[in-house]
């Protein structure tokens, strides 16, 4: 028995045409994007059976935190200043790493200062991870010397804040606390 029931196209039921125009769609994206095929074979006859293709994944979460860095964002240290802001810039290097770079610097004379380098791993959209070196000066401050912190820190937006804190606040050299903020 053949079945009719979709040659006259005024009975294909509606999702009939929705998905040759999604299957379509996967084809255009896989060639915009240049995903290969996976060809499979029949073990009798060693000859291509079926070609499926291999889609490309949906932008995951890492992906989406990775875009939200990337870029030039404000950041501050409180001690300087929460209205004279200075900037960050997180780059993908030549090696695919994320590195960040930038700081801010106290308005006047006083030397102030917050300077932050190095790679930023996202973690989700609310925090990353920041491998390097992290250096404020301020005159109040540990007898107004610099302050370094090398090592690996985690960075934070907590309770809707539009800002990533970092979590190791503690002043390793004061008994201050340390508000180091990149804004988004």
């Amino acid at each position: 028995m053949t079945d009719t029931t979709f040659k006259d196209p005024r009975k294909r039921p509606a999702a009939f045409g929705q998905a040759g125009v999604s299957f379509l769609s996967v084809l255009l994206g896989l060639a915009a994007t240049g995903c290969q095929t996976a060809t499979e074979t029949s073990p009798a006859s060693e000859t291509p059976a079926v070609e499926a293709a291999t889609v490309a994944p949906a932008p995951s979460e890492a992906n989406a935190a990775e875009a939200k860095l990337l870029g030039t964002h404000l950041c501050s240290l409180q001690w300087i200043s929460w209205d004279d802001f200075g900037t960050v810039t997180v780059v993908r290097g030549e090696n695919g790493r994320l590195r960040m770079t930038g700081g801010q610097d106290a308005a006047g004379s006083s030397g102030d200062y917050l300077k932050i380098d190095g790679i930023v791993t996202p973690l989700d959209e609310t925090s990353f991870e920041f491998e390097g070196v992290i250096r404020t000066r301020v005159s109040h401050i540990a007898g107004g010397q610099e302050v370094v912190r090398k090592g690996t820190f985690q960075f934070a937006s907590t309770q809707g804040r539009q800002y990533w804190r970092l979590q190791q606040m503690s002043n390793p050299q004061d008994s201050v606390t340390d508000y180091v903020d990149v804004y988004f």
